[in-house]
């Protein structure tokens, strides 16, 4: 049995999917067991051409709007039934703060079952508790090289794009430090259980 997972890294300006399945098929849930199959980036700008006419909370609102419903329509597109994601912590600013309900907020909004993880677990999962975006892209772009990441033309040569990049490969990792949680486990026996009933 395949699980249809979805890893999100929520963010205000961008919001990083990516898709996969996990085989249930073992006991145990390791690297091998999972295939994700393409990335996605939910991108949210602020309307500047309206910026005197349109309060700066309303548009915030529009771009609240944009995600949820871009989350939505992907879980619904791709039949997810397991959705995986880091929940945003700590800011240093009020700007920052608001930013920060919205992506929880985001999440909040999901019918699909969740599965929280902490960043200390996404960078575990990339084998480096310390790894920064630049690695965590490395690892999520050599373990999954065919699918669909952002590329641009640099110095002559296609590579990938970082700024979008980033948030993808989060994605990716979280789904990764998802399958190693205890909760992620005892959904997959439940899975496991009902399937073998069924069939």
């Amino acid at each position: 049995m395949k699980l249809k997972v979805l890893g999100l890294d929520a963010a205000f300006a961008h919001t990083g999917m990516a898709f996969a399945e996990v085989d249930l098929s073992g006991t145990v849930i390791s690297d091998a067991h999972i295939a994700v199959t393409r990335v996605e980036l939910i991108k949210t700008e602020a309307d500047k051409e309206s910026k005197k006419v349109v309060r700066k909370n309303s548009d915030d609102l529009r771009r609240a709007r944009e995600i949820v419903t871009g989350v939505r329509q992907a879980v619904e597109e791709h039949g997810i039934h397991l959705v995986c994601c880091e929940v945003p912590t700590g800011t240093q600013s009020a700007r920052a703060s608001w930013a920060l309900g919205i992506a929880v907020g985001t999440l909040a909004a999901i019918d699909q079952p969740l599965i929280q993880v902490l960043p200390r677990e996404v960078k575990e999962a990339v084998g480096d508790k310390y790894a920064d975006k630049d690695e965590i892209i490395a690892w999520a772009s050599g373990k999954y090289p065919t699918i669909n990441w952002p590329m641009s033309k640099k110095k002559g040569q296609m590579s990938i794009t970082v700024g979008q990049a980033e948030h993808m490969a989060d994605a990716v990792a979280v789904i990764h430090a998802a399958t190693k949680t205890a909760e992620f486990n005892r959904m997959a026996a439940v899975y496991r259980s009902v399937a073998g009933r069924l069939s």
